[in-house]
């Protein structure tokens, strides 16, 4: 026949050509060779409508549209080609893998159902169960046929297989009303056509949403991280080539870990959708939010003007989410903290422009830390102060674990004294850490210890030092001294901790009764059920407990009484106005009486002021601490301090008021 037509593959290209008819001859009349010329024409005819339908089926596949539209297509084509009224293809339901969906179709009836059992599907269900074709000439006989398409007078039917990936998800029927009309091969060919295309369309949809997912945050629908770094690349390189800008939001909920908590990681799943919903809201159109991780957000915008802008884009935010939300019934309050970052501007008045991703990500992240340290709900913009200082605390922290691994950290040790006579009754175990010849203010590195861990080792070592301290005094015959040493909460946690507070006692051989360990007040009060059954444990040793700071923690006086506890320490900040406010005067005497009530020990600290030992002697309390009777001393001039028996004014030089806490961590806190 020579070369092939155009669409050659598609239904109907067998049919013959006009050189392969064979017509028989008539002398009398052409009827015979009329009659082949119309067939010719017909077949002509049909074959150029399905090509007609199938490019424009195909042409709509190769747009990025709704799949929906594109088997709307497939149903429509099927239907004028085929010269039918009913036509609908059926697919899988994705929640019931045992029912057929009707997802697109021509001529049905409305009303029906639908969902429909793949049992129950009639030629339909067939197709799709054996992955065949299935065509069945007298509908009526049929025992799978469907009593509604019996009542819409359906007499011949096929069934074609619809698939994904080779494998059938459902199915594609075409039905005739017509009496006498049968579906020979070629119109089974041309069904099996477009059901190739309405696969197509599924799978390439199947595709799409794999890809989709790729770059779409499967919980909340936002980008995902992919995603907002691809937009913050497009984003610097416009900055790069017009000197346009940018600007980056990084939010991170505050108290997020609280609602997983207590309410479960269902509801906390729950909320961030809500809130991702209220951030998209509230985000100007042209952002791009996503969810970078957990309960951290991004929002991108790419053509910000000023910081400014950002700013007020970043205040609407945080606005947005002040209402409660709803979660499965639970009122749950959310704020967040915010950081913003910047890239570009050519004039160079906007503060740390970022030049790459990983910078813009890394200020804006700074930024929204120090939005927390400022007090959480609120928002931060990067200046390069902020990562100057995180460089510097992660060499601070750097050095830090290296003095705490090498034992470098050394104690110091404060007078506690009997206020009436001077003499010095015990001390308290003061951490020092000498850096390069600076000393160190705890304030700088307390913080740093805690949140790395490093404190539980530094605790050890501390306890270490005032047990040490001790046994060397009672071999100078100083007996009847007391040592307190400051415990942090996660020092109190540690199922260690009993075992090695037992072997420090054992080695030095020091009495348990003359070592005091002191735990913050509103460490305490955090949970005093679990708290007091530590402490017990602890107390079972023959050591005493402190709490320090009290009267500021806010305890309970019913809980107090229940906690196994020998000693109260009067916060600083009722002694600092002691002499001069009627108000803080009450207060420590109110402590002196509760005190007395329980059957405690009362020691007041910060204590600077000879008016200050004046007022507490004359409200009952014996013992105190601070610098008017001496500053911490390392232990050989303690000692000698100890040896002369007295404290005072006189006892050592008397170094400036400066705190240096580490209250309420295991290793001591600041001089009194």
């Amino acid at each position: 026949m020579g070369d092939a037509m155009p669409g050659s593959d598609l239904p109907g290209s067998d049919l013959p050509g006009p050189d392969q008819l064979h017509p028989a001859t008539c002398a009398s009349c052409g009827s015979t060779a009329g009659t082949a010329g119309a067939e010719l024409r017909a077949a002509l005819d049909h074959r150029q409508s399905v090509l007609t339908e199938m490019v424009a089926v195909q042409r709509a596949l190769a747009r990025r549209g709704p799949l929906q539209q594109k088997l709307d297509l497939v149903t429509q084509a099927v239907s004028r080609v085929l010269d039918v009224k009913l036509v609908g293809i059926r697919l899988v339901d994705r929640t019931n893998p045992e029912e057929l969906l009707v997802v697109s179709g021509t001529g049905l009836d409305p009303t029906l159902p639908i969902r429909s059992p793949v049992a129950g599907s009639g030629v339909g269900g067939a197709a799709f169960r054996s992955n065949q074709t299935v065509c069945v000439d007298d509908y009526g006989e049929h025992p799978a046929a469907m009593g509604h398409y019996l009542r819409a007078g359906v007499r011949v039917v096929m069934g074609v297989p619809v698939q994904k990936f080779g494998r059938a998800v459902g199915s594609i029927v075409a039905a005739s009303t017509t009496p006498g009309r049968r579906f020979d091969e070629t119109d089974r060919e041309t069904l099996r056509a477009f059901a190739d295309q309405a696969s197509i369309a599924l799978t390439e949809q199947h595709l799409f949403e794999e890809m989709q997912q790729g770059y779409t945050d499967p919980l909340t629908g936002l980008a995902n991280r992919v995603q907002l770094l691809i937009g913050l690349s497009a984003a610097l390189n416009l900055v790069a080539d017009d000197g346009s800008t940018a600007a980056v939001l990084f939010i991170d909920l505050d108290g997020f870990k609280i609602v997983n908590d207590t309410l479960g990681h269902a509801i906390g799943d729950e909320l961030l959708v809500k809130v991702a919903q209220r951030l998209r809201r509230a985000a100007p159109g042209t952002a791009t939010v996503g969810r970078f991780g957990g309960d951290e957000f991004l929002i991108l915008l790419p053509a910000c003007a000023a910081v400014s802008e950002a700013s007020a884009v970043a205040q609407h935010l945080l606005d947005a989410l002040t209402a409660s939300f709803d979660v499965s019934g639970h009122e749950v309050t959310i704020a967040a903290s915010i950081g913003i970052a910047w890239a570009g501007g050519t004039g160079g008045t906007e503060p740390g422009s970022a030049a790459s991703s990983l910078d813009l990500l890394r200020h804006a992240d700074t930024a929204m830390y120090r939005a927390k340290a400022a007090g959480r709900g609120r928002y931060c913009v990067f200046e390069q102060e902020m990562y100057d200082d995180l460089v510097r605390a992660l060499a601070r922290e750097r050095d830090l674990r290296e003095a705490v691994e090498s034992e470098a950290m050394t104690a110091h040790f404060q007078p506690i004294v009997d206020l009436g006579t001077g003499t010095v009754t015990g001390a308290e175990a003061l951490v020092r850490w000498d850096h390069g010849g600076r000393l160190v203010p705890p304030l700088e590195f307390v913080g740093i210890a805690e949140e790395t861990g490093l404190i539980v080792p530094l605790g050890r070592q501390m306890l270490r030092h005032a047990c040490n301290a001790l046994a060397q005094w009672r071999h100078a015959g100083l007996n009847t001294l007391s040592m307190s040493v400051n415990l942090s909460v996660r020092e109190l946690e540690s199922p260690s901790l009993v075992e090695d507070l037992q072997a420090e006692l054992d080695r030095t051989g020091v009495d348990p009764s003359s070592l005091v360990i002191e735990l913050t007040e509103s460490a305490l009060m955090r949970d005093v059920t679990s708290m007091s059954v530590r402490l017990t444990t602890l107390r079972s040793l023959g050591v005493r407990i402190a709490i320090d700071d009290f009267g500021t923690g806010y305890s309970s006086l019913a809980r107090l009484r229940w906690l196994p506890i020998d000693i109260l320490k009067i916060d600083r900040s009722f002694v600092d106005e002691l002499d001069s406010d009627r108000l803080s005067r009450a207060m420590a005497a109110t402590v002196l009486q509760l005190a007395d009530a329980l059957g405690l020990e009362v020691v007041a600290e910060g204590v600077e002021r000879d008016a200050q030992r004046t007022v507490l002697l004359d409200l009952g309390c014996r013992v105190g601490q601070g610098y008017l009777f001496g500053r911490p001393l390392p232990l050989p001039e303690m000692t000698a301090l100890l040896l002369r028996g007295q404290a005072g004014p006189g006892a050592g030089s008397v170094a400036p008021a400066i705190s240096m806490s580490m209250k309420p961590f295991v290793t001591p806190g600041a001089a009194r």
